[in-house]
């Protein structure tokens, strides 16, 4: 979650109004909680354990079983060490978020800005995780282009991930959104990647153009983007929602035109 606005000296330039404007929040590196530290620990300790037992034995049989523990082992205290409890330049990675835009430390002491309007495109990536039916977490993917070519990707290392994609798509949305809307009025076509958007309907690479009359249903179903086609059972297109750039864009952007063709407000 965000915490207490507490700017080191580094960052207080960039809240000058001609620069990143007046500070968020502050998102900072998920720790591991005490119960999964123990765990992992035991892990570490256990298989490192098993390995020593299985080599003491020393008969050359025992040896592959030794080399998986010592492999286990290896990888427990792997997850340990790159853990923010543990990594000082893990640990020391922040985003943050500005009236103007973004900043990220990687944690080394390099700065990257990313003022609102030089993000070129977001896609998003959400996966829940279930085991025999209970949810057991969900992971995120946001991935944030800049008009450089620069990228920048943010996941659940960060505490408060929901919150922080949310809010960059929305800040992304209010930019773009007017500069498609006006592009259509022009007769342009807005890519956004297999799929794109102009005053005729929605064009797909593989399927063509659907005319907005003829658009009866654009919905995000289980991470995927369904567009139906009127008097049709299956989906005219079934998109991962992670392949859309500026997601909530082309989202926008469909209904309203799809809406207008329907005489809806």
């Amino acid at each position: 979650m965000s915490q207490p606005l507490n700017l080191p000296p580094e960052i207080v330039g960039y809240t000058h109004p001609q620069r990143l404007g007046r500070p968020v929040a502050i998102y900072h590196p998920k720790r591991l909680a005490a119960w999964r530290l123990v765990l992992l620990l035991l892990f570490t300790l256990g298989s490192f354990a098993l390995a020593l037992l299985f080599l003491a034995n020393a008969p050359t049989t025992t040896w592959p079983a030794a080399l998986i523990f010592l492999g286990c082992t290896a990888l427990f205290l792997v997850i340990l060490l790159r853990a923010p409890n543990f990594n000082p330049r893990r640990a020391a990675r922040r985003v943050y978020v500005f009236e103007y835009g973004l900043l990220y430390a990687d944690g080394s002491g390099a700065l990257a800005e990313y003022p609102w309007y030089t993000i070129m495109s977001v896609q998003q990536k959400i996966v829940e995780r279930y085991v025999n039916g209970v949810h057991t977490g969900t992971t995120y993917l946001y991935t944030i282009t800049r008009n450089d070519g620069n990228v920048l990707k943010l996941t659940e290392f960060f505490d408060g991930i929901a919150q922080l994609g949310q809010g960059i798509s929305q800040q992304v949305t209010q930019i773009h959104l007017p500069h498609a809307v006006a592009a259509v009025q022009r007769g342009e076509t807005v890519p956004f990647g297999d799929l794109a958007v102009n005053a005729a309907g929605v064009v797909s690479t593989r399927h063509g153009l659907l005319p907005w009359a003829e658009l009866d249903e654009v919905r995000v179903v289980q991470g995927y983007v369904r567009l139906r086609k009127a008097g049709k059972w299956l989906p005219w297109s079934h998109k991962p929602a992670a392949e859309i750039p500026n997601l909530f864009v082309f989202l926008t952007l469909a209904d309203q035109l799809q809406r207008a063709a329907h005489g809806q407000r």
